[in-house]
């Protein structure tokens, strides 16, 4: 593939952003504390690693953007509705334009879920209060004798709005 190169939004004709993710700063004349002027020389610049495992690129001491959504800002324009950017392949790094696409909410947590990349589903998530046995007992009870919410909330030792919603998978969904 060639790498084509278009700027960054926002620091237009001082960066740009290449469709294989990388980045350089543009050379361009600046002028000093005291008054002098300088050149700065075109320059490949490389961004860090933060926390979350993103590339993070700093464009100034107050300017700090994650890689991949500058990416996708450069190459696929301003994002409409959908307003995250996900990784297809879920490496967090590969900021190829092939590799990125702007993404619902939703549409991230999918994806991440299908690929297993993230697994906070069902029992594996650290807010579950009830196992999936205990789900599905729920669920088997209610389809064999048909019981109102209210006494299958009683029953298990939960409310019956509880109830209703598990039965009708309102919660803990099946994906």
């Amino acid at each position: 593939m060639q790498e084509i190169w278009k700027s960054v939004v926002g620091f237009e004709g001082r960066y740009e952003v290449s469709s294989l993710g990388r980045f350089k700063a543009l050379s361009r004349q600046i002028v000093y504390k005291d008054g002098r002027t300088g050149w700065l020389k075109e320059k490949m610049v490389k961004g860090c690693i933060g926390n979350h495992g993103y590339y993070i690129m700093s464009f100034d001491t107050k300017h700090k953007k994650l890689a991949h959504r500058a990416v996708a800002e450069a190459f696929f324009g301003e994002p409409d509705y959908r307003i995250t950017v996900n990784h297809k392949d879920g490496n967090k790094i590969n900021n190829c334009i092939e590799n990125l696409e702007w993404a619902t909410f939703k549409e991230n947590n999918v994806h991440a879920r299908n690929t297993n990349l993230n697994n906070q589903h069902g029992k594996n998530c650290n807010l579950t209060k009830y196992t999936d046995q205990f789900i599905d007992s729920i669920r088997n009870v209610y389809a064999k004798y048909n019981p109102n919410y209210e006494e299958l909330g009683k029953l298990f030792g939960i409310t019956g709005c509880h109830a209703r919603q598990i039965v009708l998978h309102l919660t803990r969904k099946k994906y």
